[in-house]
């Protein structure tokens, strides 16, 4: 448990010839944030911008939807980012047949929403 804190910590603190700081700190950053709660991750490293907050979120979708390791087909999704914030549309029937993977993405909403990013599931009939 926690490695991904471990793995955070080691990308910060080494030697990373060919990496700039700022880029070493992006990579820490990703790694921390690619599970686990976004709060507690706020509290140790804050995102500075957009960019960084789109990276996190897909990092943690290609985490989610690739949780298994399976040859599973995945669906066709469209990600987008706005003033608002993120929404992503997905196959409803997709959805509805991967109960476990909506259940994951509803979380995910939850857990931007604690840190004040807006992200909404939108489930459509034709992507």
């Amino acid at each position: 448990t926690g490695y991904h804190r471990h793995s955070s910590y080691i990308l910060a603190n080494a030697d990373m010839p060919g990496f700039s700081t700022r880029e070493q700190g992006l990579l820490s950053l990703l790694v921390r944030a690619h599970r686990g709660s976004l709060k507690k991750l706020l509290d140790q490293q804050p995102v500075s911008n957009s960019d960084e907050w789109m990276l996190i979120l897909v990092l943690r979708l290609a985490v989610l939807f690739c949780r298994s390791r399976s040859d599973a087909e995945l669906p066709v999704m469209k990600l987008k980012s706005g003033s608002s914030g993120f929404s992503l549309t997905i196959d409803h029937t997709w959805l509805a047949e991967n109960t476990l993977t909506r259940t994951l993405l509803e979380n995910e909403v939850k857990d931007l929403k604690s840190v004040g990013i807006a992200f909404a599931i939108k489930a459509d009939k034709a992507i």
